[in-house]
């Protein structure tokens, strides 16, 4: 009688531990999927941190601030071409050809080191963020020469304005200007013509005319063309309201 008090008195313990021991384990296991509620809330809030930095990073926009850089390098020169390694970060590679182009005309390089000292000194930009352009009127000076060898102090100093259209593309993480056409407040018609504009007035002569070093440059009043196109005047916050 006692073995047997003995037999289930040790099968008791032996039950017990094993019971102990599933419930033990059980939950170990249990407590390992989960998470506390503060570390929960910790984890949402870093996500929602990250996809507001993503989000800002694959956001471009059109600022006052770039278009001026941009007018800057774009506008300011000693003389042409001087300023290509300037005004290139801001252009597409297509535009920036497109650049080179025009200085490299008959036209343009007639009067390379008799058009000089050009700046850029003031503009007023209209942004369309929806479609990715610029309006600007452009104010900027320049030095005409009548003799290459001649000092800037000898020279003629004008004041001039330009009125462009900058159609921006997305390149990478940056906008960069894509296209630039001359165009006029003075009728609704436009120009469609592709290509770089807005500084060809300052050269705009006969091809087939030279220049000697007794021949006077023509005014800045003849040199302003009048080729350019027109668009009707955006208007700012203040005059919509």
């Amino acid at each position: 009688m006692k073995d047997e008090k003995k037999v289930r008195r040790l099968r008791f313990y032996i039950l017990s531990g094993v019971a102990l021991l599933i419930a033990i384990v059980s939950y170990s296991f249990g407590g390992l999927g989960k998470v506390p509620k503060s570390q929960v809330k910790s984890q949402v809030s870093t996500a929602k941190k990250i996809d507001l930095t993503k989000a800002k990073i694959n956001e471009v926009e059109i600022t006052q601030k770039d278009v001026k850089k941009f007018l800057v390098a774009y506008y300011t020169k000693k003389d042409l071409e001087e300023n290509r390694n300037r005004y290139k970060p801001f252009m597409t590679d297509s535009m920036y050809k497109t650049a080179l182009s025009a200085e490299e005309t008959p036209v343009a390089q007639t009067y390379k080191g008799y058009v000089i000292n050009q700046k850029f000194q003031d503009a007023k930009v209209y942004i369309d963020a929806t479609n990715q352009t610029v309006l600007v009127k452009v104010d900027y000076s320049y030095v005409t020469l009548t003799k290459k060898t001649d000092k800037a102090s000898d020279g003629m100093s004008n004041n001039s304005t330009a009125t462009l259209l900058l159609t921006y593309q997305k390149t990478g993480k940056s906008l960069l200007v894509n296209n630039i056409q001359n165009v006029s407040f003075d009728d609704r018609s436009s120009d469609t013509s592709q290509g770089i504009k807005g500084q060809e007035a300052i050269y705009e002569q006969s091809e087939s005319k030279t220049t000697t070093s007794d021949e006077k440059l023509p005014t800045a009043e003849e040199r302003l063309g009048t080729t350019t196109a027109s668009v009707e005047k955006p208007k700012t916050d203040e005059e919509s309201k």
